[in-house]
């Protein structure tokens, strides 16, 4: 199956991992802030996009393995990885295998445990299963009540939603398939262990106002050589929410000498 992206700019390698229901444009924003000084490849997520569903994706390893199989023939030197939201579970998935030769991980309004569980705070799951069962009855009216529940808590809620809503219009709409293993993804994939055993530097960013990954989990979570940033002003898109403030702690974390 073929994963859809582009390439934009020069410098390091970056691949940037869009989050669920979205596609590579919800980029556009920050690309002309970035492109100086990265290689940035933007991809669509299987079933995302231009990029084709397939039902053994269900399998969030085999989506994994779908992607990485493009990035290998893509990225063959060193590469580093951005993923937003959903996007970072699949940034960890693949740091972790350790057949791309990852050199640095940010993880943006992610989490490598999306679930609430005991003495960790994330999304209900009875809020993940009503979203699974709306969108079987109402595709649209779904992804319209995500994009508001990303954009709660900022400070130009509206303006988000409608930023966030035109952005979606630019690229055709995701699989239902693949809207429902996201969400299948985001109650059940823990990779907590994973993330901590990773050896390559690791920023995370989170949006104090975010309303599905808790800023409290962020002291739950240690591994070596990791930066943690905090947006005041964000919510769970905190490269639209404070674009500037992300492009700087970004290209700060890619030049620093960790």
């Amino acid at each position: 199956m073929t994963i859809s992206d582009s390439v934009h700019g020069t410098g390091a390698s970056w691949v940037f991992l869009h989050g669920w229901g979205m596609h590579q444009g919800v980029w556009q924003p920050i690309l002309n802030e970035l492109t100086d000084s990265l290689r940035m490849r933007t991809v669509d997520l299987p079933g995302y996009g231009q990029s084709p569903w397939h039902a053994s994706y269900e399998d969030f390893e085999q989506a994994v393995t779908a992607l990485e199989q493009h990035l290998l023939q893509h990225e063959t030197g060193p590469v580093n990885l951005l993923g937003w939201s959903m996007g970072g579970l699949f940034a960890t998935a693949l740091a972790a295998r350790g057949n791309l030769n990852v050199q640095r991980l940010a993880l943006v309004a992610s989490t490598p445990k999306f679930a609430q569980a005991d003495h960790w705070p994330g999304i209900q799951p009875t809020v993940l299963a009503a979203f699974e069962k709306q969108l079987k009855r109402d595709y649209k009216a779904t992804i319209e009540r995500f994009i508001a529940v990303q954009a709660m808590g900022s400070p130009h809620m509206k303006d988000d939603i409608r930023a966030l809503s035109q952005l979606l219009t630019h690229a055709p709409s995701p699989a239902p398939e693949a809207l429902l293993a996201g969400l299948n993804w985001l109650q059940h994939i823990d990779l907590r262990e994973a993330f901590t055993q990773l050896s390559c530097p690791s920023l995370r960013i989170y949006g104090r106002r975010d309303s599905l990954v808790p800023v409290a989990q962020a002291e739950q979570i240690h591994k070596p050589i990791d930066h943690m940033e905090v947006f005041n002003d964000s919510a769970h898109t905190p490269f639209l929410n404070e674009p500037a403030h992300f492009c700087q702690t970004l290209l700060a974390f890619v030049r620093s000498n960790i």
